[in-house]
């Protein structure tokens, strides 16, 4: 049996010293197919993973009507954070979000001393992103939301992500 597989060997070598530009041919085209193969999963692999974390990127942003007291802020936010499909509410002060568009606006010298036009908002991240409609709609009837363009939402884009992933 041994005695086979070494003539088989032997064969094997002797054919391809024989046909050496066949066989650098073949050996370069299973490299080739290999390496696009590899390639091609390696970008698949790493676009769903970016695609997965995207959506824990989305949030949607509520603005407050009217000037509301802390305790009010923190009582509104708790309620916020009941909402199924919400992860986490941040509150967005006007006075310290007034300033940080004036500072990357480079408008300081324009809009000094300027009554500030912002209002209070809440920064709302989602547990997934599919529940972005819900809960949207959700902040919406919340009564202390502004009634007009009270929710800021990057609907078309969550949209793509959603078709792609």
């Amino acid at each position: 049996m041994l005695d086979r597989i070494e003539f088989v060997i032997q064969e094997a070598v002797a054919a391809l010293k024989r046909n050496g530009m066949m066989t650098i041919a073949a050996i370069s085209t299973a490299a080739i197919a290999l390496l696009i193969f590899g390639g091609l999963g390696h970008a698949y692999l790493s676009l769903v993973s970016y695609l997965d974390s995207l959506q824990s990127e989305f949030e949607l942003t509520i603005s407050i009507e009217g000037d509301l007291p802390p305790s009010q802020l923190h009582k509104m936010a708790q309620e916020l954070r009941a909402i199924p499909g919400v992860d986490s509410v941040v509150l967005l002060p006007r006075d310290r979000e007034w300033e940080k568009f004036i500072e990357k606006q480079n408008l300081k010298d324009l809009y000094a001393g300027q009554p500030n036009p912002f209002p209070d908002q809440f920064r709302v991240r989602l547990v997934r992103l599919e529940d972005a409609d819900s809960v949207k709609k959700a902040l919406l009837e919340h009564p202390q939301t502004l009634k007009e363009h009270g929710v800021r939402d990057v609907a078309r884009d969550r949209e793509h992500i959603l078709e792609v992933g």
